[in-house]
C-alpha cells in the first residue's frame, strides 16, 4: 500500500529506511543503515517487539 502526497512523494519513505536481513539463522533489522536488532530466526517474540517498536518509530515521524 502506497500513500501520496500532494507533492507527488511516496507517503511511506520511511519505512524504505528499515531493511529486514536474514543470515545464518539471525534476522537483523537495520533502520537508516544501522544495525537496531537482532534475534535468532523463529523468535517470534523478539520478532512482535521489534515491530512493536519500530510501528511507534515509524509513526513519531509521520506525525512531523
Amino acid at each position: 500500500m502506497e500513500l501520496g502526497n500532494a507533492d507527488g512523494t511516496n507517503g511511506w519513505l520511511i519505512e524504505k529506511r528499515i531493511q529486514v536481513i536474514e543470515a545464518e539463522g539471525t534476522k537483523s533489522v537495520l533502520v537508516k543503515g544501522q544495525a537496531y536488532m537482532s534475534w535468532r530466526v523463529g523468535d517470534d517474540t523478539a520478532e512482535r517487539m521489534a515491530i512493536s517498536q519500530l510501528r511507534g518509530w515509524v509513526w513519531e515521524r509521520k506525525k512531523k
